[in-house]
């Protein structure tokens, strides 16, 4: 019922909070923006924050990504980041890897944080006058405080049919636990992680010859 209520609103203010992923957040914001075109909603800002493995060392981050992915999967995942890397360096503004660069790209103003909670970052949010936050992939949990700042609702994109596989690598829980269905979900957010209204869903069926990474995009 939430859903149906804010699609039909016009001159929406979205808000979005994401990380600096090269893959598939550039794919959503691009969709996320030509929508705003056409369904005449205004996205009115981005914060951009740092993925979790800005806090780790290559080795760390390898030695993790070893226990979920395949070593084709590994060596994928590692050439692709450095090749988006370079990328980046060598294209500045126009590569489609980069999600800081897109948002520049379109004009849309970015409000840089270390912390999504804090109150300096809440005073912010609240001069805007947001009717709408959507989290993207973000690494950090949203307190009460955020979570009451706009005034339809904040809500979240996962990779999987929730209420199963709440929490992170989602897509490769369901790999793990040999489901044969996967999808993707938008729900409102609440204080406990992924457990809020579900607004929308989409199926697929989750063939088991599909490994991880295409299992990601997919959701």
């Amino acid at each position: 019922m939430l859903f149906q209520n804010f699609l039909k609103l016009y001159n929406m203010k979205v808000f979005l909070i994401t990380q600096n992923e090269p893959f598939y957040i550039p794919k959503m914001l691009k969709v996320l923006i030509n929508d705003s075109k056409q369904k005449d909603f205004q996205i009115c800002g981005i914060t951009v924050l740092a993925p979790h493995r800005k806090n780790k060392t290559i080795r760390s981050w390898i030695k993790e990504r070893s226990q979920i992915y395949t070593y084709k999967e590994l060596f994928l995942v590692t050439s692709g980041f450095i090749f988006a890397k370079l990328f980046n360096i060598l294209r500045g503004d126009k590569s489609p890897y980069s999600v800081r660069s897109i948002t520049r790209n379109n004009r849309i103003a970015m409000y840089m944080t270390d912390n999504i909670n804090s109150e300096s970052y809440l005073n912010i949010l609240s001069k805007l006058d947001v009717d709408l936050i959507i989290s993207i992939s973000c690494p950090q949990i949203f307190n009460k405080k955020l979570l009451t700042t706009p005034r339809i609702a904040c809500i979240n994109a996962h990779g999987t049919l929730l209420p199963s596989h709440r929490g992170v690598f989602g897509s490769w829980w369901m790999l793990y636990c040999g489901d044969s269905e996967g999808g993707s979900t938008i729900h409102t957010m609440v204080e406990e992680v992924d457990k809020g209204e579900i607004i929308w869903q989409k199926t697929f069926s989750c063939l088991s010859s599909l490994i991880w990474r295409y299992l990601f995009s997919y959701t």
